[in-house]
């Protein structure tokens, strides 16, 4: 399949922060997971994955897993990343079979693909919302670029500095 473009993206990851009542406030992304057929677990500690989704359309066996040794913060990420592979890739060879998608699978080591740059830029879109961040960048002032900026807004959003890092990046500020 095709790279889907940033803006099938963003408008997708819009799409469901309205459809599930977060116009302005932070995600509650285990709700939306809830919402879209999924309930979510966690995953000891020693687990070699960060998180993993499993599921078949249309039953209750649909599940989100996260490390339970992460932070919030990184799991409110991977959360939403596995909500990601659900909504952008779960009719795509390789993460389905016979109805059934699975082999959603969040592992830093494996951000190069692009399946899992999609999944980052839907969950940095669904957890940080462009003009939000906007504002708050311009708020920032000589802080924009520092570490200390970076966390600044890594704690209103409630996200890890990489989600911060990413929307920078994605959105050339």
């Amino acid at each position: 399949m095709d790279t889907i473009t940033r803006e099938k993206i963003v408008n997708l990851a819009h799409a469901v922060r309205k459809d599930n009542g977060y116009l302005h406030q932070n995600v509650d992304v285990v709700k939306v997971a809830n919402n879209s057929g999924f309930k979510v677990f966690r995953l000891k500690s020693d687990q070699k994955i960060k998180g993993l989704i499993v599921g078949e359309p249309n039953t209750n066996t649909n599940i989100i897993a996260f490390r339970q040794d992460l932070s919030e913060k990184d799991n409110r990420f991977i959360i939403a990343h596995e909500l990601g592979h659900y909504f952008l890739h779960k009719s795509e060879k390789g993460f389905s079979k016979n109805g059934v998608f699975y082999y959603a699978y969040h592992d830093s080591n494996q951000r190069e693909t692009r399946d899992e740059q999609e999944a980052d830029l839907f969950a940095a879109t669904l957890l940080v919302p462009e003009s939000e961040f906007r504002k708050k960048w311009d708020d920032l002032g000589s802080l924009r670029n520092t570490d200390l900026g970076i966390e600044t807004l890594a704690n209103y959003f409630n996200v890890n500095a990489e989600c911060i890092k990413l929307r920078v990046k994605e959105l050339n500020v």
